[in-house]
């Protein structure tokens, strides 16, 4: 069975932080560390799309 949970991943648009595999997609996708994912979903909510927003601004 193919594994689809990057698709299932981009897919969606909004970052779940609850379990450790989304992390370490998004972190990488991004480009940001943890810390800085957990911030930005802080300060403009789990939508990819205003995340992305929030890493090109800064």
């Amino acid at each position: 069975m193919a594994d689809n949970s990057n698709e299932n991943k981009t897919e969606s648009n909004t970052i779940h932080l609850s379990e450790q595999s989304q992390i370490d997609y998004w972190t990488e996708f991004l480009g940001c560390t943890e810390a800085q994912l957990r911030s930005a979903i802080k300060l403009v909510g789990n939508s990819l799309t205003d995340v992305r927003k929030y890493f090109t601004k800064y």
